[in-house]
């Protein structure tokens, strides 16, 4: 719950100074809602603000120039300025990636594999995107991995409110639903 101020601080995204007698103060709290649980009402506090247009348009600029694409975890960053093109240049990506990494909590996560519940494999053709795994991850939570496909749409009926059982455990349902939502923000490739 401190994590962020101080994240905000140290990076000195803000100052927090006395107030003064004149100002009205607005005083803020961390509302907490008891029928919100980590990992079944949300899974994570992240959210991508990228749209997947634009993911999509820099990894073929990427691959169109022949750049090296690194993933980096960044906790808590306003990145704000102008950044220069070097080309491509892996010894300026390291050095970037190093002074980065001395005023942010950054973690250098390597190449791009995985991202967002896409995989991606680079390729002597250019890059390779698949979302075998996350599929995968999303049958194996559900137990489903053993069920046998079926053409889509499976059934043109019309669902309504009032019909059909209520769900013996809804927690379930709530947890696969956060955790899909929260990785198929972005359309697939």
């Amino acid at each position: 719950m401190n994590d962020e101020p101080i994240a905000l601080q140290r990076t000195h995204t803000w100052t927090l100074v006395p107030p003064h007698s004149a100002q009205n103060l607005v005083g803020s709290k961390w509302v907490y809602r008891i029928n919100q649980l980590e990992g079944i009402d949300y899974t994570k506090t992240f959210n991508p603000v990228a749209k997947s247009i634009t993911i999509r348009i820099l990894l073929s600029i990427a691959v169109q120039n022949d750049w090296h694409i690194s993933q980096l975890d960044v906790t808590n960053a306003f990145l704000h300025g102008h950044l220069t093109e070097e080309g491509n240049n892996p010894s300026y990506c390291t050095q970037l990636i190093s002074q980065l990494g001395s005023q942010f909590a950054i973690k250098d996560l390597g190449p791009l594999h995985y991202f967002l519940g896409i995989e991606v494999h680079r390729t002597a053709s250019g890059l390779f995107l698949s979302q075998i795994k996350y599929t995968i991850d999303l049958l194996s939570k559900t137990d489903m991995l053993d069920a046998k496909p079926f053409p889509s749409p499976a059934t043109t009926a019309k669902l309504a409110l009032d019909s059909g059982e209520l769900l013996s455990n809804p927690t379930s349902y709530r947890s696969i639903h956060c955790w899909r939502s929260s990785i198929l923000n972005l359309d697939p490739p």
